[in-house]
Order: C-alpha cells, then structure tokens, then sequence
C-alpha cells in the first residue's frame, strides 16, 4: 500500500511540475514575442552612441531561439561606418547574459547576408574615383565625412 501511495504521489507531483512548465512556456511566447513586436530592442540598442538596428519581423516559439527577416545592423564611430544586413535568420541568444546587459548569439544560421564598410574622410582630394566606389550605407552622409566627431584618443 505504501508504495501504491508513493506512486500516485509522484504522479501527482510530476503532473504538477510539467502544468508549471507549461505556464512557464506559455509565458515566455507571449512577452518574448510582444517584445520582439514593440521597437523596445531597437530602442535599447540606439542608446549607444552610434548604433541603429531594425528588422522587419521577428518571432520566437523556444526560449533563446528567434526568427529574424530583413534585419539590418548600422554601426557609426569616428573612423568608420558600417552595415550588417541579413534577409532571414535563426539565432539562439544566451538568455542569461541579458542581465548582464550583454547580448550573446551562441548559435546563427543566415541566409541573404550582405555587410558593407567604409572609411570616413576629410577630404575627397584625388580618391575620388575610389570614394565614388564606396557602398551606399542607408541612414549615413554619402560620402562619409569626418563631422564634429573627433577621435577618443
């Protein structure tokens, strides 16, 4: 009888934790996805200086796993200027370095991927045949000049 009792409360127990499991799934679908829909992450990522990101669309069914289309990553500093685009990607994020405010990719799989840099200027002088090669980047002065930004040195 003991262990007819013993089994039944472990079956008890079990169902009790995969309900929590399940709540807990269900919980993370909703506010990672109402996360990934509100411009909350592009907004976290444009207050550092220099830095923009968008996507079109992004969704998540497993924790740390997201689906991304049409994202594009612009990054600006004194020097340089330059672009990450990737038409689809699947991505595991390390959930647990977030609280430390830092974003880690553990795991990406891209396809349509295009990156494009270029070297600001002070003058066009004689390159202007090579700057007028330089990749258009959406969202920068073309050509890239130095403007009010100075080096951190």
């Amino acid at each position: 009888m003991a262990a007819r009792v013993e089994a039944r409360d472990l079956a008890i127990v079990l169902r009790r934790v995969a309900a929590i499991l399940f709540c807990l799934q269900l919980l993370y679908f909703g506010v990672g996805n109402a996360v990934l829909k509100s411009s909350a992450i592009q907004k976290a990522v444009a207050a550092a200086d220099g830095f923009e990101l968008e996507f079109a669309d992004a969704y998540t069914l497993w924790p740390g796993h997201v689906h991304v289309r049409d994202l594009a990553l612009r990054v600006e500093d004194y020097n340089v200027q330059f672009e990450v685009a990737i038409a689809h990607a699947d991505l595991d994020i390390a959930l647990g370095q977030l609280f430390f405010k830092k974003f880690r990719i553990t795991k990406l799989r891209a396809d349509g991927t295009r990156f494009r840099m270029r070297h600001k200027l002070i003058v066009v002088g004689d390159d202007a045949e090579r700057v007028a090669a330089y990749p258009p980047i959406r969202g920068f002065a073309d050509p890239p000049y130095y403007v009010g930004v100075h080096s951190p040195a």
